[in-house]
């Protein structure tokens, strides 16, 4: 297949990359390296056509008709929620115009299916656990973003696939201060491995529910096959505290993670937690990494990629 994918530098686009050009497929790679990095494909970089551009930009996304026609794009750009906040114009320019130029680009390319990645911040989250006919109550421009997008595709458009991730957590994503991109998983990693105390926002019982990137890649995989519409909820249905998530470090590095307390960011949920049955019973997935398992492959690939010498548990 010809396969295009917006943030293909990006922390999940990489590896989906990877698997797409293992599969042998010809992808083309949208990307303004805001977050991401060509380190990332490595691997496959010499496969892979990278292009410059910004997905808002309708001559950027417009210009990649001339390259060739896409049997599916994955529109896996994004703009930090933290930050949608302070710059909710910049957030509508990447999830909303962006999918307005997507679907334009899509047809051009003789109905190419769309595979979008969405966010599961956009349910209200005060009846646990959120299943797909939970209400949507955006809390952020981010997710009211997101949504909107999501109404772009229904309204317009007839080839596609929406997923509604959690909190996706693995090897390669980094903290990005400037874009104020501050993954709860990755933050924690890095003071780690610096020898830092780890931040905990307000008391740590808020909750999150992490599924692996691995597990992630597997359903965007899975979702070129299947004619399944959605949205669809990636996630675990296991509830984690942020306090529980160090405590699991702790015992991964065979030390006590040293604390302190930060303030609770705007916008941020109380409590996640996923029933997932919508789509185990729309594309056959399920997330199989539990929680310990892909935090000790994130932590080796932190001390892999920082050559470091910390002692992790491999059992």
């Amino acid at each position: 297949m010809n396969i295009l994918i917006t943030g293909g530098l990006g922390f999940i686009p990489s590896h989906l990359v990877e698997r797409l050009i293992n599969e042998g497929n010809t992808v083309v790679v949208l990307d303004d390296y805001s977050n991401g990095i060509e380190s990332n494909i490595e691997s496959v970089k010499d496969k892979v056509h990278i292009i410059n551009g910004d997905v808002s930009s309708r001559d950027n996304v417009m210009s990649l008709n001339i390259h060739m026609k896409y049997d599916i794009i994955y529109f896996l750009s994004c703009h930090p929620r933290s930050f949608s906040m302070e710059d909710p114009i910049r957030d509508w320019e990447v999830n909303g115009q962006g999918m307005l130029n997507i679907i334009e680009l899509a047809q051009k390319s003789d109905n190419a299916k769309i595979i979008y990645s969405s966010n599961s911040g956009i349910y209200d989250t005060s009846d646990l656990p959120i299943n797909e006919l939970s209400l949507d109550k955006p809390t952020t421009p981010y997710d009211a973003h997101k949504l909107i997008a999501e109404q772009y595709l229904e309204i317009f458009y007839d080839n596609y696939t929406i997923f509604r991730f959690g909190t996706v957590y693995g090897d390669r994503q980094l903290p990005n201060e400037e874009l104020g991109w501050r993954p709860l998983i990755a933050c924690m990693c890095e003071k780690v491995f610096r020898g830092l105390p780890v931040t905990v926002d307000g008391d740590g019982t808020q909750t999150r529910d992490l599924v692996f990137v691995d597990d992630v890649v597997d359903a965007l995989m899975l979702a070129k096959t299947h004619s399944a519409k959605g949205p669809m909820i990636l996630g675990t249905g296991v509830e984690t505290s942020v306090n529980d998530v160090v405590s699991i470090l702790s015992t991964l590095v065979y030390e006590e993670v040293v604390c302190k307390k930060g303030e609770r960011a705007t916008g941020d949920i109380d409590r996640m937690q996923y029933d997932c049955e919508k789509v185990f019973e729309e594309i056959g997935w399920r997330a199989s990494t539990s929680l310990k398992d892909g935090l000790r492959k994130t932590l080796e690939w932190w001390k892999n990629e920082n050559n470091l010498q910390t002692w992790i548990q491999t059992q």
